[in-house]
């Protein structure tokens, strides 16, 4: 999936589709040519998303293992692709030619909420 090449929501759910959930956490994130990729991350502890010279241009928080962010199940979630797909192109569109990185921390799975709106702790 390239960002700069028609990016659709097939693309992204394709992605998604390829990880799986209870194997370790997740990050979504892009490179400085525009594509995107999602990288897993060991389970224990929480890790940070190391750069490691890939040129990370955007990411997106790290997704929780087995919190049902990422996997085929997840790809079929309509109100989490279209709320993670247009979280990323809006950002990506934002970002697209500055310089600089930026950390998406505001998309977040609507499960991920309590009754009052409260984003709820990591178990």
């Amino acid at each position: 999936m390239n960002l700069n090449r028609n990016p659709n929501l097939d693309d992204l759910r394709s992605l998604i589709a390829t990880a799986d959930d209870r194997a370790g956490h997740h990050v979504l994130w892009v490179d400085d040519q525009a594509e995107v990729h999602l990288t897993k991350l060991k389970r224990y502890p929480i890790p940070e998303f190391p750069d490691n010279g890939q040129r990370v241009k955007l990411r997106v928080q790290t997704f929780p293992c087995a919190k049902e962010y990422v996997g085929p199940q997840t790809a079929g979630d309509n109100e989490w692709m279209n709320l993670l797909y247009d979280g990323l192109v809006k950002k990506w569109y934002k970002l697209n030619g500055t310089p600089g990185y930026l950390e998406i921390e505001q998309i977040a799975h609507p499960e991920d909420f309590d009754e009052n709106g409260v984003m709820k702790p990591w178990r």
